[in-house]
């Protein structure tokens, strides 16, 4: 089961192991309610995954369903709640009942105006390709709906790095399909909702073509129409999606197409911007946020047995909408060369680097 483990905190519960995958918090916005009136302001949501294993002597690995907790004051905390729930879409397992979604990983949590609450994931309960779930609460986060699924995700046939794990063609650093979801602070009803993912549908093993996808729900999740984002050459990767005020989508990610190819591993940020209407899509446009390409294919970090080719660079960017159109975006970059690098092939750092894009 490689394919879910992610970073990972052991704890230990009686005779039962118990890992909890990184986790995951969404916050009520401080200040005045907005105008469709939430009745849990201020109140904390957070999501993990929990790998549970058998004690010593038994099949190590038995489940990892999703989990929540929620806090009104940040020091009292709710008892772990499994919010993955059962779908006719869960059709194959190890250990659970039919139907049970629970063997899962990436979730994330998200708040709408009114207090709706959303959790997305992706769910491994399948014979071949995955699949991203959603699930949702009108209450507070006591109950929560079925997974309502929104899309296939093809991640399974990525090239296998030196480490073990997915990786991009000509790269070495590990990547994973996850994104993130978030809600449209213009929609007083809660139900308009975006999702966004990567994954290899247009590519191969020999020859990755990872593209952005995102998913959109107007209807509080029952349904979803999807997009891709970026139809450029060479891989998109590591997304993440914000909503401006006036609902403006902006979705930004790490970019090989401004590279020379596969042949050298590279990459810079973009920034696609969308707008939408009762029918889609109705504008959409793409900046590049860089200013020079990272290098991880000559890193000085995680790359001693690589020749350079580093096999970590962070999982994760960050995107925000502020509230006057503008956008900010956040990844980790790879220009800057270190002192003293340990060979001529291993020559770049790490850093966060920020950029701020104005409103159109």
């Amino acid at each position: 089961m490689r394919r879910i483990l992610g970073n990972v905190l052991a704890l230990s519960v009686s005779a039962v192991a118990i890992l909890a995958g990184a986790p995951r918090t969404a916050t009520e916005k401080p200040g005045p309610p907005p105008k469709s009136g939430s009745p849990y302001k201020n109140r904390v949501y957070v999501t993990w995954t929990s790998f549970q294993e058998n004690p010593r002597g038994m099949a190590p690995f038995v489940r990892s369903p999703i989990q929540i907790s929620r806090s009104d004051d940040g020091n009292h905390w709710s008892g772990a709640t499994e919010v993955s729930g059962y779908s006719p879409f869960c059709i194959a397992t190890l250990s659970g009942a039919p139907n049970e979604c629970d063997l899962n990983q990436y979730s994330i949590p998200a708040i709408a105006p009114n207090g709706k609450v959303y959790v997305a994931f992706e769910n491994f309960n399948t014979p071949a390709e995955n699949q991203y779930m959603v699930v949702n609460s009108t209450d507070g986060g006591q109950t929560w709906s079925a997974p309502s699924r929104v899309d296939t995700v093809y991640d399974i046939n990525y090239p296998e790095g030196v480490s073990g794990d997915s990786v991009l063609t000509g790269c070495e650093f590990r990547v994973n399909a996850a994104g993130n979801i978030a809600t449209d602070p213009s929609d007083a009803s809660g139900d308009t909702t975006y999702l966004v993912w990567t994954d290899n549908r247009n590519g191969s093993k020999e020859a990755t073509n990872v593209d952005v996808f995102l998913g959109r729900t107007t209807d509080g999740g029952a349904t979803w129409n999807v997009y891709q984002v970026d139809t450029a050459t060479n891989d998109q990767f590591y997304p993440w999606v914000a909503v401006a005020p006036d609902g403006r989508v902006d979705v930004g990610y790490m970019d090989r197409s401004y590279s020379a190819g596969q042949t050298e591993c590279k990459y810079g940020f973009s920034l696609a911007r969308l707008t939408f209407d009762a029918a889609g899509i109705t504008s959409q446009s793409k900046t590049r946020v860089d200013t020079g390409l990272s290098d991880p294919g000559n890193s000085r970090w995680f790359s001693s047995t690589t020749n350079g080719n580093g096999t970590f660079i962070g999982d994760y960017n960050g995107v925000a909408a502020g509230s006057d159109g503008t956008t900010w975006s956040l990844w980790t970059d790879q220009r800057a060369e270190v002192e003293n690098p340990p060979s001529p092939t291993r020559t770049f750092g790490q850093h966060a680097e920020g950029a701020n894009t104005p409103a159109p």
